[in-house]
């Protein structure tokens, strides 16, 4: 038996904190890895666990326990009771919100999460090879139902990105990416000081230079609290990099054939 409350409120802290630090690992690590964990709003399930198992819950022990207390069996069965709550409760919200699929659609990347796909058909070519960490990268290919695009663009339904029967493998967008986004050239960078910096520290810590980014193309990237830019491969759709930074969205030119009509 635990004779101090101060020895029993520190146990409670150790064994918070390993189940709380496998669940963090978990999130930061595997599900939301690099700059997903701001841009998916991972925070707040994420500080609701730390707050109530790492933080309420040992602060509670501290406070009622007292060896013999004839409730203290009781005290504690709530305490962890709601422990367990909050921890269920937030590892639930981090499940449904981790991104699934990086959309590339018509000139930017959308994050798609669990929960913005549950319950549609995901056809094979897309649920097939799923990365163990991060979300998978498809392209939104434009639907030949004609009434589906109107609705789309005029009643406001469901876009394309998150139509997963519409997924398509990333490199069958290579066409669109050449026709979008903003080249990187000497001159972009020194216009967009900002941009470049940002850049060239994500690139530096990825062991590339600035000049690797030369010729490549920038996109925006919509999660759903914040916004970021991508450093993509036109030629072969490669992600090289996703950085802090903000770039506009740059309507698509027309295909060349589309263009001459």
């Amino acid at each position: 038996m635990v004779k101090t409350r101060f020895s029993a409120a520190f146990i409670h802290l150790c064994i918070s904190a390993l189940v709380v630090g496998s669940v963090a690992a978990v999130a930061l690590f595997i599900w939301y890895p690099g700059l997903y964990f701001d841009m998916a709003g991972a925070q707040e399930p994420m500080l609701l666990i730390i707050g109530i198992d790492l933080v309420i819950g040992p602060l509670l022990t501290l406070i009622v326990y007292r060896q013999g207390k004839p409730s203290l069996r009781f005290d504690l069965t709530v305490i962890a009771c709601l422990q367990i709550a909050a921890l269920a409760y937030g590892t639930w919200a981090l499940s449904s919100q981790r991104p699934m699929f990086l959309v590339f659609d018509r000139g930017n990347y959308e994050v798609v999460s669990a929960a913005d796909i549950e319950g549609k058909n995901v056809p094979d070519e897309a649920a097939t090879g799923m990365p163990f960490v991060g979300p998978k990268q498809v392209w939104a290919a434009p639907s030949e139902d004609r009434a589906l695009m109107m609705s789309v663009i005029i009643e406001g339904a469901d876009d394309i990105f998150l139509l997963p029967e519409q997924y398509r493998p990333i490199t069958n967008a290579i066409s669109g990416m050449k026709r979008s986004g903003h080249l990187v050239t000497d001159a972009y960078l020194a216009e967009h000081s900002d941009v470049a910096a940002a850049l060239t520290a994500a690139l530096n810590a990825e062991g590339m230079a600035i000049g690797d980014a030369l010729g490549k193309r920038l996109y925006p990237v919509a999660g759903l609290r914040a916004e970021r830019a991508a450093l993509t491969d036109p030629e072969t759709a490669e992600l090289m990099v996703m950085f802090d930074a903000q770039v506009p969205w740059v309507r698509p030119t027309l295909p060349a054939a589309d263009a001459a009509e």
